[in-house]
């Protein structure tokens, strides 16, 4: 995004062309095509998003909010539990003698 913003801020492009508003920013695409407006580039959308009554966007957009929190949450997780084998696994490929921390055997001899 910074490199497209300083594109055109140096009037390097005529035409930002994406497919979808919600590839380029999630909210706020009005104002970003009249940003654009203002260095004279032009903001062409392929796919126009479909009109959609104010309660349905509302569900849609909060839907889309879940999903992304959910997904870094999961991420998360499997960022951690990734980590916890990874460590499990070097645990089981040391020998013995390096487990236990102090360099000694884990087996007691008897008296």
């Amino acid at each position: 995004m910074k490199k497209l913003l300083a594109l055109v801020g140096e009037q390097a492009v005529d035409v930002v062309l994406i497919e979808y508003p919600d590839r380029l920013v999630r909210f706020g695409c009005s104002y970003l095509e009249q940003a654009f407006a203002w260095q004279h580039v032009r903001l062409e959308v392929l796919d126009q998003p479909h009109i959609q009554e104010p309660t349905k966007e509302l569900i849609r957009d909060m839907l889309t909010i879940v999903t992304v929190f959910a997904g870094r949450l999961y991420g998360q997780r499997a960022r951690g539990l990734r980590k916890r084998v990874q460590t499990a696994l070097q645990e089981c490929e040391q020998p013995a003698e390096e487990r236990d921390g102090a360099g000694e055997t884990d087996h007691q001899v008897a008296p």
